[in-house]
């Protein structure tokens, strides 16, 4: 029987269990699980607006927990469409091949720290690099320093790793939450980021999370509310910005607003997420980000559960 996507709420109702604090363990035993993620990015310069969306379904497994309390993670990608596929944007569906099987250690926090298996993707891009050139050849978006450039990712696993991390995608598969007590009252600070919003300058992020009562009995739902940080590097950005409009003198001040949402169930497995950011230069600029993840069951494994 197919896998279809389950529905789950990402508030709380007004049957749900209070919980005063709740402390999120990365499982050391968990079933193989199947997600969609969609993805919905927006961004106007000016007069111009640039719009894409992703729709990606995964399977992540625990291969076994680390002696330091993280985890070793095969994540396997099953399907991935992207519309608009223009411009630069037209190697993405190349690269599918490359990030299908990855191998992916966390900490106990569940942040991104290796990947195990970079010398398996090594070898698929040197196998792939040929192809690519000749089909790219004389392309004014894909151009042979671009492909250059995405080798050089795989030359440094670090530089991967935090590519990883950035991506919407991967940042709520394995969201940095574990091994931290939460309550309703108390918030825990934390960071984010919009990676890229201007060139190659991310925008940082402060956050807070808060506990929510549980949709699920026996399991949690977290709130995450964050805004700009002060180490915004206003005078790069308005550099970048100088460059691409030939204005100078440009107010670079950011409005931002973040918001994440965690449902957990009993065993700690994450079940649904929703991450929406949005980050205004008024006047000049604005980008969106959302991203929805949902875990995929068989109908029958237990009862839908609506959405609020």
């Amino acid at each position: 029987m197919m896998a279809s996507a389950t529905t789950v709420p990402l508030g709380p109702s007004a049957t749900s269990p209070r919980l005063s604090a709740f402390t999120l363990v990365l499982p050391t035993l968990a079933p193989a699980q199947e997600y969609t993620l969609t993805t919905h990015a927006t961004l106007r310069l000016g007069s111009l607006v640039s719009e894409t969306a992703t729709r990606l379904r995964v399977r992540k497994s625990l291969r076994q927990p680390t002696p330091t309390g993280g985890g070793i993670f095969d994540l396997t990608t099953l399907a991935r469409v992207q519309t608009p596929a223009e411009g630069a944007e037209r190697l993405t569906a190349e690269l599918t091949p490359l990030l299908e099987a990855l191998v992916l250690e966390t900490d106990a926090t569940g942040y991104l720290v290796r990947v195990r298996n970079l010398a398996d993707l090594r070898q698929r891009w040197a196998g792939l690099l040929p192809g690519l050139r000749q089909k790219y050849r004389g392309d004014s978006d894909i151009s042979p320093d671009l492909l250059a450039q995405l080798g050089e990712v795989l030359d440094e696993e670090e530089t991967l790793v935090a590519v990883l991390r950035d991506s919407p995608e991967y940042s709520l598969l394995f969201p940095s939450l574990y091994g931290q007590p939460y309550s309703a009252t108390v918030p825990v600070p934390g960071t984010a980021s919009l990676a890229r919003f201007v060139g190659e300058i991310d925008l940082p992020l402060r956050t807070e999370t808060l506990l929510e009562a549980a949709p699920l009995a026996g399991g949690a739902s977290l709130k995450v509310a964050g805004a700009v940080d002060a180490s915004y590097r206003a005078d790069e950005v308005r550099q970048a910005l100088c460059r691409l409009t030939d204005q100078p003198n440009l107010d670079t001040r950011v409005a931002a607003l973040h918001t994440a949402d965690y449902v957990f169930g009993p065993s700690n497995t994450l079940l649904a997420a929703r991450r929406h950011t949005r980050a205004d230069i008024p006047g000049i600029m604005s980008r969106q980000l959302t991203v929805l993840l949902q875990i995929e069951e068989a109908p029958t494994s237990r009862p839908t559960i609506n959405q609020l």
